[in-house]
């Protein structure tokens, strides 16, 4: 339990600054939908994430392989990052610029594949150059988590996506510059936070640039960029489908009903940030099968939850961060939220290749789930289904990965997963989800809360009786009630 206790908290730390610079786009849902109608912020959407796809490539999974190559240089503190640290970050700042210039050579064309219009070309531009920005600064973030800087961290996160969230705000009410202000707008915030993460890294980008150490760092780095890539695709293509199929203000719609299923990765982020060194610290502790087990349930659980309250909490959320002619939003909510949600169970179930270091297994889970996601949605268009149908293929392919991804995981390295429980949880859920959301439109607000409150009685008897172990109640027991605060907690 001692264990459990330090996962929740790194969870919580690194949850509460990653979530805020990676998910600035749903703070800045309240200012964007109340100030522009839903075509204008279905063009907002579709193209970041398209840009954010570019940022994610542009790093080239460098980030990754600076502490893997680090481990094996001599000496001590951070001496042995500058190397890699340098030659990463000339690496980033070349291939993030390269990718911005492709779009900037011909952004109409781009305008029209992201968005169906040529029209936008001038705001995709303003996207595309805050690309190296956007790469420099994961990368720096990533410098700074793995040196331990978590002041650093926690600053350069949360001072990046204020400095936006602020300056959305006053282009999208004290200006007509529209969705080129906007753009403009998180290029000024993701400036200020790669030079930020600069001054603080500065140590480290005091080594020499090598190319033989650029060709190790590709070699490491390129598996997991591709992986990455992989992984932020499914929001891409869900674009492309909406904008070629159907319009930008049904993009706009299902942009804001996923925002509101994000929630949910707000809470879950920080949980996967901190599983895979917290499973490698314990890969040798003699609990460790049974722990992954409970993790697993844990997360299959709170996925249920979270999507659940959220269906219910969808059309008073949809008012608040928006307008009234966002209130179809609300019914993409519930599978949305499930495939958002379905990441966390994906990373608990990977940490078998994690351990025996089967990168590749990744991106061949990724892959699928992502064909699994094309093929139902080509199935889907030529059914004329609506666009509720594409959440839906997002959500069966995130299942499709992570049914994969532990298949291929169990092969390496083998856990006792309670998987006929986790994905009876799941498919439990997907059902409510489907039952709940047109209820949920209709009902009135004390039906919601009453809703959310047996909802939340339900999860916390689930957790107590069908997940923990009687140990583990007595445990908690004690640490709500403050008895026994001085025990030993293994």
């Amino acid at each position: 339990m001692r264990a459990l206790r330090l996962l929740f908290r790194d969870s919580a730390v690194y949850g509460l600054a990653g979530a805020a610079n990676r998910f600035v786009k749903v703070l800045l849902v309240p200012v964007i939908a109340k100030a522009f109608p839903a075509e204008v912020y279905g063009a907002y959407d579709s193209a970041s994430v398209a840009v954010y796809a570019l940022a994610i490539a542009g790093i080239m999974g460098l980030h990754s392989s600076v502490i893997i190559l680090a481990t094996r240089q001599p000496g001590s503190g951070t001496a042995p990052m500058r190397g890699p640290a340098t030659t990463g970050f000339r690496l980033t700042l070349l291939a993030a610029s390269a990718l911005a210039g492709l779009v900037l050579l011909a952004p109409d064309w781009w305008s029209r594949l992201l968005l169906g219009d040529r029209s936008f070309a001038g705001p995709i531009a303003w996207a595309a150059a805050s690309v190296p920005f956007s790469s420099l600064l994961i990368y720096f973030l990533a410098l700074l988590q793995w040196s331990f800087r978590r002041r650093a961290y926690v600053g350069i996160s949360l001072g990046s996506a204020i400095l936006t969230i602020v300056l959305s705000a006053l282009v999208a009410f004290g200006t007509d510059w529209g969705l080129t202000g906007l753009f403009a707008a998180n290029l000024a915030g993701q400036a200020m936070g790669a030079v930020l993460g600069a001054y603080a890294c500065r140590d480290l980008l005091t080594g020499r640039f090598s190319r033989g150490l650029a060709r190790d760092m590709l070699g490491i780095g390129l598996p997991f960029a591709v992986i990455g890539v992989a992984g932020t695709m499914m929001p891409v293509v869900d674009r492309l489908f909406l904008v070629q199929g159907f319009s930008l203000t049904d993009a706009g719609l299902y942009g804001l009903g996923q925002k509101i299923a994000l929630l949910s990765a707000l809470v879950l982020m920080g949980f996967q940030a901190a599983w895979g060194p917290f499973a490698f610290a314990h890969r040798d502790d003699a609990g460790m099968p049974r722990l992954v087990g409970r993790v697993f349930l844990l997360a299959c659980t709170l996925v249920a939850f979270m999507a659940l309250a959220l269906v219910l909490a969808a059309p008073i959320l949809a008012r608040l961060a928006a307008t009234s002619a966002y209130g179809p939003a609300a019914i993409f909510v519930g599978p949305l939220a499930i495939a958002t949600g379905l990441n966390a169970v994906f990373f608990v179930v990977a940490i078998g290749s994690l351990l025996e270091g089967r990168s590749l297994h990744n991106l061949s889970a990724y892959l699928t789930g992502l064909g699994v996601m094309i093929g139902l949605n080509l199935l889907f268009r030529l059914a004329a289904v609506p666009p509720l149908g594409i959440a839906w293929a997002n959500c069966a392919g995130q299942a499709a990965a992570v049914a994969i991804m532990a298949r291929l995981s169990q092969g390496v390295h083998p856990f006792p997963y309670p998987f006929a429980k986790g994905a009876g949880i799941l498919l439990a859920a997907a059902t409510l989800v489907a039952v709940t959301g047109p209820v949920a439109a209709r009902m009135p607000a004390p039906g919601i809360v009453g809703g959310l409150v047996l909802l939340t009685g339900g999860f916390g008897l689930w957790c107590w009786y069908g997940v923990l172990g009687p140990g583990e109640r007595r445990l908690f027991g004690r640490m709500i009630t403050g008895s026994g605060a001085g025990r030993s907690a293994e």
